[in-house]
């Protein structure tokens, strides 16, 4: 269990990363470092700094634009899960969603490649063999039709 003086390094941490929305790299290795913290920790804290809105940085950067924040902050969201669900939407921010043409794009190859599977089944012999056998049973009983078929009252005698 981590004592509270090490979690209170890392409560001023983030929330000195979110005020100016990036931390420095040697400022996160020093705190860890002197907190004595495993590398497994560093490497999860590196990680969800994202999760907070925060970047980190190699060099000073210039000024930027403050963001309203809360005083106080929550270590839930350093722990890593094993749950997909969770981390599905935790990954579903990093991931571009299609474009209106792009989805139309999609939706025609899918209709296309339908259609090519339907071309492929017909010329099979096997499909050939079990067409003519239906011909053959609806020949001998006109009734076959409406079991080998899904055909409802209104749709028999079109």
């Amino acid at each position: 269990m981590y004592s509270n003086t090490k979690i209170d390094k890392i409560n001023q941490l983030i929330f000195k990363g979110e005020k100016q929305d990036y931390l420095l790299f040697k400022e996160i290795d020093k705190t860890f470092q002197e907190a004595l913290y495993s590398g497994k920790d560093f490497d999860d804290f590196l990680s969800s700094l994202d999760d907070f809105g925060i970047k980190i940085s190699h060099k000073q950067m210039g000024d930027t634009p403050k963001r309203k924040n809360s005083d106080s902050f929550s270590l839930a969201g350093l722990e890593r899960t094993k749950d997909p669900v969770k981390l599905y939407l935790r990954e579903m921010g990093n991931i571009s969603l299609l474009t209106r043409e792009g989805e139309i794009a999609i939706a025609r190859q899918i209709e296309r490649s339908y259609k090519n599977i339907i071309k492929a089944l017909s010329k099979t012999r096997l499909l050939q063999n079990q067409i003519f056998y239906w011909e053959e049973k609806i020949k001998e009983n006109p009734e076959f039709l409406h079991k080998v078929f899904d055909i409802n009252e209104e749709d028999r005698y079109i």
